[in-house]
């Protein structure tokens, strides 16, 4: 699975549920669930991904070729809702998974809303899961960031095969960015950054805020599209689908 496909995930996140669960099935995926409380949201899906060992090399599976699972997690970001708006400000911080510190108080509470089914859902499939990614665009990339932490912290959870995130906010301060990045290899928690974008420089270091992972560069510099469109260029490249854009243009070049 690329980082593209990924992308597309996150980005479908935003659209109606049976949108979601209509056009994931149309791409080859399975098993379509979501969470919902308020205005978060998140959704699951996994697929069979044929592998190219035969049963001579597994004498256990005769005449039947080996399948290797892919699933995915994608977590709904900021839309233009006053709840979301909230959720965004509160930068206080919070008591975060154990050992991770301080973390964004908002992107916490909002987790907190679903992440309870999401954490018993995953301990009771966790044979099934097969390569669990994590993604979101902008809060969204926020809660799938934090939802790994709580998984590194978890013995009853497959460690994820990655977090992919788009657009995303700092989640927490620099201990839960070292812990981070010694719990996980960097180049499996990759974060797209469409430079112009505003969002991922936020909240900014001066509240003790850091990120983790591998930043990705996918837009250019700071100043991309700010003299033709000084006052939206930030707004603009901050969409979802400017994500998609950049990705597309990165694949295929």
């Amino acid at each position: 699975m690329t980082d593209l496909d990924i992308c597309k995930l996150s980005c479908l996140a935003y659209e109606d549920w049976d949108i979601v669960a209509r056009e994931t099935l149309a791409a080859g995926w399975q098993d379509f669930k979501f969470w919902e409380d308020g205005e978060t949201q998140a959704y699951f899906v996994q697929r069979n991904i044929n592998s190219d060992a035969t049963h001579d090399e597994h004498p256990e599976y005769p005449d039947v070729q080996l399948r290797q699972m892919e699933s995915v997690i994608a977590f709904r970001g900021t839309e233009l809702k006053w709840r979301d708006f909230l959720t965004d400000i509160r930068i206080c911080g919070t008591d975060g998974p154990d050992g991770f510190g301080r973390v964004h108080h908002g992107f916490h509470d909002a987790l907190m809303r679903i992440w309870p089914e999401i954490a018993v859902f995953l301990v009771e499939n966790r044979e099934t899961l097969g390569d669990l990614y994590l993604t979101g665009h902008s809060m969204g990339g926020a809660l799938a960031d934090e939802a790994v932490a709580f998984i590194l912290d978890s013995p009853c959870i497959p460690r994820p095969a990655g977090v992919v995130t788009f657009g995303a906010p700092r989640v927490g301060g620099v201990r839960y960015a070292n812990r981070y990045d010694r719990m996980m290899d960097r180049e499996l928690h990759r974060r797209y950054v469409n430079r112009p974008d505003w969002v991922p420089g936020h909240p900014l270091p001066i509240w003790d805020y850091c990120h983790a992972g591998e930043e990705i560069n996918i837009g250019g510099h700071f100043w991309t599209g700010r003299l033709k469109h000084p006052l939206t260029a930030g707004s603009r490249a901050h969409r979802s689908a400017s994500y998609l854009k950049r990705m597309l243009i990165r694949d295929n070049p």
